[in-house]
């Protein structure tokens, strides 16, 4: 977990110290040069399964992930922020191609990889064009706590089953820490 740097406030008539640059200044640019952030991709092939139900994305493949926020073993459905602040997530979630219905991904807070548990934060709909593959981009900002974690649920009409795409292309979640709050 990374800890946010806690700046001292300086009266007049206080010596600057050595100590106190490292504590103040180069501690607190390091933290930013080195944010807390994750990329996580789908690399195995996972079906979103019946028509009309939501079904937790298991992310099994990082790009990167500097603060331990992912696991591509246990509970790999979740993206954890271990450093509370603000976060940015973005990234786009791909199904195959199929000219039925539409598809939709909920990102929904501590939800234990059940749809209807947690807090529903986001969500994103599309409606499906031709026989091409369909994807659903999204971007948004959530203040969370330390320990929350997100997960995105995918969710399609097609009719059937359909499974979503494998590429970090195609099917990828990032994390970025931008503020303490």
């Amino acid at each position: 977990m990374a800890t946010v740097p806690v700046e001292d406030t300086l009266s007049a008539g206080t010596k600057i110290l050595a100590s106190w640059g490292n504590s103040d200044v180069r501690d607190a640019i390091n933290f930013l040069l080195g944010v807390p952030r994750c990329k996580v991709q789908l690399s195995a092939a996972q079906s979103t399964g019946t028509t009309a139900t939501f079904i937790a994305i298991n992310w099994d493949a990082e790009a990167y992930d500097t603060d331990t926020m992912h696991d591509t073993v246990t509970n790999n459905s979740r993206v954890v922020a271990t450093t509370a602040g603000l976060y940015h997530f973005c990234g786009t979630v791909g199904w195959n191609g199929n000219a039925t219905g539409s598809r939709q991904v909920q990102f929904r807070t501590n939800a234990a990889g059940n749809p209807a548990n947690g807090t529903a934060v986001h969500q994103v709909l599309i409606v499906a064009v031709n026989n091409n593959p369909n994807s659903v981009p999204f971007a948004f900002d959530l203040q969370m706590n330390a320990t929350d974690y997100i997960e995105a649920f995918g969710w399609q009409s097609s009719g059937g089953s359909l499974a979503l795409q494998t590429s970090v292309a195609t099917t990828n979640l990032a994390a970025r820490w931008v503020a303490s709050s």
